[in-house]
């Protein structure tokens, strides 16, 4: 779906540059027959008990006619494939329009009577699926009415371009990109900046059920070639870049550039797993600069005219002196000189992490695209890569050597050089900067980033920094388990009916508190309340009861933030005879044991090595006593480290601490197994029994 906004705004853009206005043709009312096969399939052999199985998908990226076509025909094979009646359709709105869309249910008949069809004429759904940065994804949904096993769904529609032309420079199409991919918007790609790549489409070509056949097109535009040569200031030429699919590969038949494909295997996902975009079948069309042969030559043309855009913007730092001398006078430590600059760097208006804003509210607030770093500081205003080159501009100012890098966010992607996409691909920036005889890396347009760290997702991922003879790759700093930390502590009271109630405070520092602050960045407060009682809810037993009662440092960049509950847990303690027995540890919700499967296809990503911290206080009932504990358990491994110590504090009042420490985040499948017992070994002594008795009179 990302590069369908892509498509749309070029299509916006080409509106500009041809005075014919692109019509739309109509779709011929006749459906694609169905084979005999399909209409006699019950189930999948490549899937069995699949409750749905594909047919036929087909896509059309048609520029001549300025649309792209959808299709899609499903047999259902079970009553559990009756929730396919729910059509949801995701496109870009403002960007992109559905149109034309109709659909049909065929209904099997008994011995050789015809099948009856009925088609769909109930009403379509619309509702926001999120909204940032005056863009807005929309999802349209309609419930086609009796379907049951053995039916066959059709549906077919049309995206086309709602961007009215507004949309279609260079900087507005990269804009998009990042926007219908849910980041926040990098900023200026340089002024003058050539165009070397251009990323046109990407067929998705799996989906999370078997398909039996499945045809994509790509039909250029006869207009196609001068605006691309107006885009790139040259010729360019049409590549593609499959990604797992071994000897399958599209060809060029009729101006056109298509694959038909069959019995393509279902995706099914694992949890924690690196990132679906970077395992999914699929084929990315773009355009390239036509005197770049390969790769090697890409990627230095590209990092060159990067770093030239980006210490163009960047500017004479001699012109920013003063103020910067302004900001560390006094100061002798260079650290805290540094941090200064960095502070000052953060109080920018950060435009990437702003709601929604239309170009009316834009111009009436006066504001301009910045060219300088100098504008960002005069203005105090910018979007992402404005702040990081003006954190970097002010760096050189205060007497330190800083640089740009460009970094490949790995939340959503694992960067590969082999597929030609800068923008694509190396779609952030943090600042580099020699603090003593170290490198230490920074990341001031992310809000509340504390100084020292970067966002996880700009963490132990592929970069590259300014060189004399580019490119200059490297991988960015990965941070120990202890910039991850999560403390609880909880105190908890057991009543003689074996119900535990009490408080829960949990503090939250380094990549978890930032985290979770942006993803709050603009939620109000009942939003926060229900996500952070749903969060702790689901490490404890199932029927807990969780309030929040406070909030704190949820809005900046504090060393911690922290979380206070009231919470109950019933029934959590059970009677036998005189006996009560109660797990060691209270907090084993079904969160806290992610891996529930025997094997899986994907490696385990974790976003980031983590520690948690658990001290448990549970004051007993009177009457009661511990009569055994659990043995300390500690369980070292190279990879992680648990430890659990239960102990008595006195008649009445129980002790548990609990320390678990994941050290790396990236488990390949043939370790799977290892990390499964670790984790089942962690379960195991999570519920061992604490064994309560009742005081003898």
């Amino acid at each position: 779906m990302r590069h369908k906004a892509i498509f749309c705004l070029l299509l916006g853009a080409m509106a500009v540059v041809t005075p014919a206005r692109l019509a739309a043709a109509e779709d011929p009312k006749d459906w694609p027959s169905i084979d005999p096969e399909g209409w006699a399939m019950k189930d999948c052999p490549q899937q069995p008990g699949a409750p749905a199985i594909y047919l036929l998908r087909e896509e059309v990226t048609d520029l001549e006619k300025g649309e792209s076509r959808f299709f899609r025909r499903l047999k259902i094979l079970t009553a559990a494939g009756r929730d396919r009646a729910n059509i949801e359709i995701f496109y870009l709105k403002g960007v992109n329009a559905v149109r034309n869309l109709e659909a049909r249910v065929i209904h099997p008949s008994p011995g050789a009577a015809p099948a009856r069809i009925s088609g769909f004429g109930g009403q379509v759904f619309e509702k926001t699926a999120f909204r940032t940065r005056g863009i807005r994804m929309t999802v349209k949904t309609f419930a086609l009415p009796d379907v049951d096993v053995g039916c066959i769904i059709d549906y077919r529609y049309k995206l086309v371009s709602d961007s009215g032309g507004s949309r279609g420079s260079v900087e507005d199409i990269y804009d998009a990109l990042q926007i219908s991919r849910g980041k926040p918007r990098e900023g200026s790609i340089g002024k003058g900046m050539k165009l070397l790549s251009f990323p046109a489409e990407t067929w998705d070509v799996q989906e999370d059920l078997f398909t039996r056949k499945a045809r994509f097109v790509y039909i250029p535009s006869k207009f196609m070639g001068y605006f691309m040569e107006i885009l790139f200031h040259g010729s360019s030429s049409l590549y593609y870049f499959t990604q797992r699919m071994p000897g399958v590969q599209p060809a060029m038949r009729d101006g056109r550039l298509e694959i038909e494909m069959e019995n393509i295997p279902a995706f099914e996902a694992d949890e924690l797993m690196t990132p679906e975009k970077s395992e999914r079948m699929a084929v990315n069309l773009l355009y390239c600069a036509s005197d770049l042969t390969d790769n090697n030559e890409y990627w230095k043309a590209e990092c060159e005219n990067w770093q030239k855009a980006a210490e163009g913007f960047i500017g004479n730092p001699r012109k920013l002196t003063a103020e910067a001398q302004k900001l560390i006078e006094g100061v002798d430590d260079p650290a805290a000189k540094l941090k200064r600059l960095y502070e000052r760097a953060q109080r920018i208006r950060n435009l990437s992490y702003e709601k929604s804003m239309t170009p009316k509210q834009r111009k009436s607030q006066k504001l301009k695209d910045n060219e300088k770093a100098g504008d960002v500081l005069e203005r105090d205003y910018g979007f992402r890569s404005d702040i990081t080159r003006a954190f970097v501009a002010l760096a050189r100012a205060g007497g330190f050597e800083a640089e740009v890098v460009r970094v490949s966010t790995r939340d959503d992607k694992i960067f590969m050089f082999k597929l030609p996409s800068f923008h694509d691909q190396l779609d952030s920036e943090l600042a580099l900067v020699k603090l003593g005889d170290r490198e230490v890396l920074f990341d001031p347009a992310t809000p509340f980033c504390p100084f020292g760290l970067v966002h996880w997702s700009r963490s132990n991922a592929s970069a590259v920094r300014y060189s004399k003879t580019p490119p200059s790759f490297f991988t960015t700093s990965i941070y120990p388990p202890d910039l991850a930390l999560t403390q609880r502590e909880v105190v908890l009271q057991l009543d003689p009916q074996g119900n535990l109630g009490g408080t829960v405070k949990v503090t939250y520092s380094g990549h978890e508190a930032l985290v979770r602050r942006l993803e709050h960045i603009h939620s109000d407060e009942t939003d926060k309340k229900e996500d952070f009682e749903k969060e702790l809810s689901d490490i404890l037993p199932m029927g807990a009861g969780v309030t929040m009662k406070q909030l704190d440092n949820i809005d900046n960049n504090a060393p911690a933030l922290v979380v206070q509950y009231d919470v109950t847990i019933p029934g959590l303690a059970t009677s036998v005879g005189d006996r009560m027995l109660l797990p060691a540890s209270p907090l084993f919700g079904t969160r806290q044991y992610p891996f529930r499967h025997a094997a899986r296809k994907y490696p385990v990503y974790f976003p980031y090595p983590f520690r948690e911290l658990n001290d448990i206080i549970i004051t007993l009932p009177e009457g009661l006593t511990v009569e055994t504990c659990p043995e300390p358990r500690k369980s070292p491994r190279k990879f992680a480290n648990y430890s659990l110590v239960c102990v008595p504090e006195g008649p009445q009042k129980l002790h548990v601490q609990r320390e678990l420490i994941i050290q790396k985040s990236y488990f390949p499948v043939e370790q799977y197994a290892t990390l499964k017992a670790f984790y089942d070994m962690v379960r195991m002594n999570d519920e061992e029994q604490v064994v309560l008795t009742k005081e003898k009179k």
